[in-house]
């Protein structure tokens, strides 16, 4: 089978201008800095209102203003309320923005769009996805086999949705359930899984190793999501949208095979667990 043209000698260069590098360049420093901000927030958040309040108060000396004046609030109360309306504006912004851009396409492409409804269930749907599948661990105790169910329903929705009729309707519904399943890990990944690993032993009580591990987690998604996007175009235009999927697929069943001597070890735990709980009945 021959290579495709990308692979020859010099294709790909003569194909780019200064205009895709200055694109290129725009949307990635746009990007990078956008995340910086948010996820650095987003990061510290933990140990953030420790540094609103105040932490000591020397009551020989009066007005306790004098020990509190430096801070944004007078108690941890009043700064996680805060970081709570934070939380909600952000979700509310995010969620008009969504709606924004849905509008504008139906005003630019006149409701002809393919891409303009479907697209609005999946970040909803990984929404819920993300909160059920996260509750389902709390219960359970363990992460890694909610993960591995998931994304091994994630693998068949791909495979389903790669056989999909031309048709808005069934397109939406599989990229809701395609959304769910490959939503729910990533968010918990993000959040859930992160928190854990900063409560372990040797790093329990550091707000620093928290936002580090937090940090690590969500930069190399960041990387991965970028490097994706450039795969994903790269692909397409070379093999076709089929290729498209076989990727995906490809990387989620990588991802199930990363976690796969996590998932046996708390697989096995629950079983034991099971076992001693029937026995002690």
């Amino acid at each position: 089978m021959a290579w495709p043209d990308l692979f020859h000698r010099g294709a790909l260069l003569s194909r780019l201008s200064h205009h895709h590098v200055a694109v290129f360049l725009l949307t990635f420093f746009s990007y990078s800095l956008l995340h910086a901000s948010r996820k650095t927030f987003s990061n510290v958040k933990v140990s953030i209102s420790k540094q609103w309040t105040p932490t000591a108060l020397n009551r020989s000396v009066e007005p306790a203003e004098i020990w509190s004046r430096n801070h944004l609030f007078p108690g941890a109360e009043e700064a996680t309320l805060f970081l709570g309306t934070l939380d909600t504006l952000f979700l509310f912004s995010y969620a008009v923005a969504r709606s924004g851009v849905w509008s504008l396409e139906r005003l630019c492409f006149g409701g002809q769009h393919p891409g303009s409804v479907p697209r609005l269930f999946c970040p909803a749907v990984r929404l819920r996805g993300g909160t059920l599948q996260g509750f389902i661990s709390d219960v359970l105790q363990k992460r890694a086999p909610v993960l591995a169910l998931s994304l091994l329903l994630a693998v068949v929705s791909l495979v389903g949705y790669s056989r999909s009729p031309n048709d808005k309707s069934i397109n939406a519904l599989l990229m809701a359930v395609t959304g769910f399943f490959i939503g729910g890990p990533s968010n918990m990944i993000s959040s859930a899984i992160s928190a854990d690993l900063g409560r372990q032993e040797l790093i329990q009580g550091s707000s620093e190793a928290l936002a580090t591990v937090t940090g690590i987690v969500d930069g190399t998604g960041s990387i991965g999501a970028a490097v994706g996007q450039y795969l994903v175009s790269l692909i397409q235009d070379n093999l076709g949208w089929m290729w498209v999927f076989y990727f995906f697929i490809l990387m989620t069943s990588c991802t199930v095979l990363f976690i796969s001597p996590l998932i046996v070890r708390e697989t096995c735990s629950l079983v034991q667990r099971r076992q001693a709980r029937v026995l002690s009945e």
